[in-house]
């Protein structure tokens, strides 16, 4: 049997995987501000990604509180967890 056969799901699994949506929990942060937890993994994901994403959900800014992300093997979850800064009215 052509070991190809069982490869291409791999593969297409893999793919896809980038094509996912950010997931997001949010919480109330430390400063009483909406907080949020931000997950990026992901096939061809990177932390920019989860920025880009704490910019669209935040946009007074946001400080960073807890930040992961494995560069190396991109096996660790990455992940962002942010709270949003006070928005100015």
């Amino acid at each position: 049997m052509n070991p190809s056969i069982f490869l291409l799901p791999i593969a297409i699994a893999i793919l896809a995987s980038g094509c996912l949506p950010i997931r997001t929990q949010s919480f109330t942060g430390p400063n009483e501000q909406s907080a949020y937890t931000l997950q990026c993994s992901g096939f061809g994901r990177d932390m920019a990604d989860c920025e880009k994403k704490a910019a669209k959900l935040c946009p007074a800014g946001y400080s960073t509180l807890v930040q992961n992300a494995d560069t190396v093997t991109g096996i660790t979850p990455k992940t962002l967890t942010i709270e949003c800064y006070p928005e100015i009215e």
